[in-house]
């Protein structure tokens, strides 16, 4: 199937919780940014459902986390609008814990997308500055401890 084929796919099957198909497509060049009829991405729906590796992965590949949803009821809400409003909803502090996790590398990611498209309208000390303050987007993938692609990426502390 062409990668063009794949751009509802991708969101059904994360949806779905299809997390080695979500990763087949994703490693076989489909559109990591695709979306469907509301505007959802594959990364906020595996925000929404917990899963922590697969957050790490799609940003690793690419995924934008300042895309925003237009589903109803969650019009204008970005991946980490879903983590966190999953996490409201939590019964356990084990879950609470495991979106705040999703969370962090969600707004590490955030972080390293500002930082770019400030440094891309200019080159004053103030963008340098940032640089030391910004958490860039691969250090967001080191917690996975796995390989993506072909980076190695070492376990957090």
């Amino acid at each position: 199937m062409h990668a063009a084929e794949h751009l509802f796919d991708i969101v059904a099957a994360a949806r779905a919780g299809l997390l080695s198909v979500v990763r087949e497509a994703v490693n076989g060049g489909c559109n990591v940014n695709a979306t469907d009829v509301f505007g959802q991405t594959a990364l906020m729906c595996m925000a929404g459902q917990g899963q922590l590796e697969m957050v790490q992965f799609l940003l690793f590949k690419g995924a934008d986390p300042w895309l925003a949803s237009a589903a109803p009821g969650r019009k204008g809400m970005s991946a980490l609008d879903y983590c966190c409003m999953e996490q409201t909803n939590s019964a356990t502090s084990e879950e609470r814990l495991k979106y705040a996790k999703i969370g962090k590398v969600l707004q590490q990611a955030c972080s390293e997308k500002a930082w770019q498209e400030r440094l891309a309208r200019g080159s004053g000390s103030q963008f340098k500055r940032s640089l030391c303050c910004s958490v860039s987007a691969e250090a967001a993938v080191v917690a996975a401890g796995r390989q993506f692609g072909t980076s190695k990426v070492a376990r957090s502390r």
